[in-house]
C-alpha cells in the first residue's frame, strides 16, 4: 500500500476516502435561490441578477404552470444567459428551452450550466402564470 494524500496548499485541508474507498468530495458552496411568477407572456424577467468577476453557475429549477395556462398549448419557457441585462428585448442564448402543460410541474436537477461574470439570467414564457425557481451558485472562475 502507498500512503498519500490530497492537501490544499493554501488552507492545509486534506480530501477524505469513505469506509467503502471513495474519494469524498463536496460543493463549492452552498446553492441560492431565485424564484419569480412570470404573469405576463412574451415579457422578460430577470431572475439573477450578476455579482462582479463571478460566474453563475445554475444547477437546478422548478417549474409550475398554473391553471392559466391553456388547456389546449403548453406553456414555452426560456431561460438565457444575456449580457444586456433585464431588457424587454430577448437576447443572450439559451441555457434551456421546455414546454411545460396546464397545473403541471417541471424539476430539473442534477444541472452545471454557467453563465459568463458580468451577465444576467434571464427567462420569458409564452403563457402566463409559469413560477420558475432557480438553484445556482456564485464562482470567482471556472
Amino acid at each position: 500500500m502507498i500512503k498519500s494524500s490530497i492537501t490544499d496548499p493554501s488552507k492545509g485541508i486534506q480530501a477524505r476516502v469513505s469506509d467503502f474507498g471513495e474519494l469524498i468530495t463536496g460543493s463549492l458552496s452552498y446553492d441560492e435561490s431565485s424564484t419569480l411568477k412570470m404573469e405576463a407572456a412574451s415579457t422578460v424577467y430577470n431572475i439573477v441578477t450578476p455579482s462582479t468577476g463571478e460566474y453563475i453557475v445554475i444547477t437546478g429549477m422548478l417549474l409550475y404552470a398554473n391553471r392559466n395556462v391553456s388547456a389546449t398549448t403548453e406553456a414555452t419557457v426560456d431561460v438565457y444567459c444575456s449580457s444586456a441585462g433585464p431588457s424587454s428585448a430577448r437576447t443572450g442564448s439559451s441555457m434551456l428551452l421546455t414546454e411545460i402543460p396546464k397545473q403541471s410541474y417541471r424539476d430539473i436537477t442534477s444541472l452545471s450550466l454557467f453563465c459568463e461574470p458580468g451577465n444576467w439570467i434571464n427567462a420569458t414564457t409564452s403563457d402566463d402564470d409559469v413560477y420558475i425557481t432557480i438553484m445556482y451558485k456564485r464562482i470567482r472562475k471556472l
